[in-house]
Parts: structure tokens; sequence; C-alpha cells
């Protein structure tokens, strides 16, 4: 029972909250007549309702929402549900199993295969600093920063990944191939050219992270495997600056 409350939930996580209750049942109703988590999403957004922590939905935080068995009134342990629960269910467990049935059927699946972009999660946007997504147009591979749903960019800004991407891998070699490097490599001191000051804003950065990830986990948009990987990925990175770090 430990955690924040569920959305539509008192701090007890038995008793219902009206206006949360009213906007699951709005939620499930929409969904099941077929409205997208997309539209879903901006819905919340254009009323002003918020997560139990006060940020913005994304279509995957509805998603779990109504795919979360405690809305119909079952109690979980691991992911795998166990039995009816004691408190008052929002939706009903018909309502619920239809939910789970649509929104868990493949051909709800609109992503296409991944593709290899060297800055994925790295590059942003030069307007608004949002992270830019990988999006082909045709046959050319862009980064875009993306707007709406999910993306919360400027939508103003595309680069073509080819020519981006051969700038920064000539730009790295270039950096590798200096006596700097071979300093380093041999144990001596660097001189400070101001990368100090930017390795500590890397490491900022980096924490900064750890934290937006923390608040992902508590809103629900992601689960305990997901964070555990996006953590140890981000505390690697953290650790490889540190070392670089004089002092």
């Amino acid at each position: 029972m430990g955690g924040p409350r569920a959305f539509g939930f008192e701090t007890d996580k038995l008793t219902h909250r009206p206006e949360e209750a009213d906007v699951i049942r709005a939620l499930a109703a929409r969904a099941l007549a077929g409205e997208s988590l997309t539209s879903l999403s901006k819905w919340l957004d254009e009323s002003g309702v918020r997560t139990v922590t006060g940020r913005p939905w994304r279509t995957v935080t509805v998603r779990q929402l109504l795919l979360n068995p405690r809305m119909y009134g079952m109690r979980t342990h691991r992911g795998e549900t166990l039995t009816r629960a004691v408190w008052e269910p929002i939706i009903s467990a018909a309502d619920g199993e239809r939910l789970r049935l649509l929104l868990t059927d493949p051909a709800r699946r609109t992503n296409r295969t991944a593709r290899r972009y060297v800055l994925s999660g790295v590059c942003r946007c030069g307007l608004c600093g949002t992270v830019m997504y990988s999006v082909p147009r045709f046959e050319t591979r862009r980064y875009l920063c993306r707007s709406g749903t999910d993306f919360g960019g400027c939508g103003r800004m595309a680069i073509h990944a080819d020519k981006l991407e051969r700038f920064i891998v000539d730009a790295v070699l270039l950096r590798l191939d200096t006596p700097a490097l071979t300093d380093a490599l041999n144990g001596l001191p660097a001189h400070d050219d101001g990368e100090a000051g930017k390795l500590a804003a890397a490491i900022r950065a980096d924490t900064d992270q750890l934290q937006e990830l923390a608040d992902m986990y508590a809103d629900g948009e992601i689960d305990r495997a997901g964070m555990r990987r996006a953590r140890q990925r981000i505390e690697d990175q953290r650790a490889v600056t540190a070392a670089l770090s004089p002092g």
C-alpha cells in the first residue's frame, strides 16, 4: 500500500475521489466508443485535469490508467491480478475487460521498426531546447522537434540526419586525434580549457534526468523495469562523465 495514491482514490487508497472517479468513467466510455488515446490526453489537458503529481497527461499514462485493474475493483501483485479488492470499483469489471482487450490489441500498434540514429536522445532543438525525435520523411532520415501531446516541442526545427551525423562523427574523431587525448590516456594532467565546466554541466543534466525519471515513475508513465533500465543507463553515463572530470 506504499507509494503515491492512485488517480481516482483518496490517500487511504480505498475511498473514491469523486471528481477524479468521474474523469475515469468518462475516459473509459470515450475509449470504448473508439476515441484515441491522443484525443483523450488532449481532452484532459484542455480540461485542466492533471495527474496526482500535477503533471500533464501523456498517452502512455492514460493507457496505464485504463488498464489498471484497481479501477474495476481488483487487487494486483507484481503485475498479476489476484482477487476482488475491498474498495468499490470505479468502472465495471465488464468494461475493464473490454478496455483490456481493446488497448492490448496488437492491431493498435502504429510504431515502425526502430531505426538506428546516432544522436537518438541527444539532439536538442536550438529554438526551444526540447529533445528531437527521429522522424523519417519518405527516404530522408530527419531529426524533428515534435509538438503536441507526448512531445511538447515547438515543431519549428527539422534537421537532415545524414549531414548532422557526419558533422558530429567527424568532430568526435578530430577531438580523439589530439595530444589532449594522448595525455589523458597516459595519466598526464590536462589543461583546463573550459572542459571542466562542460563536464560539470553534463553531470547536472544527468542528475536532472534522474529526477525526471523518478517523476515519470511516480506518475505511472513507466513501469519499474523500464525505470530500472533507464536509471542504469543514465547513472553509467554520469559515472563516465564524473571519471573524466578533474579532481
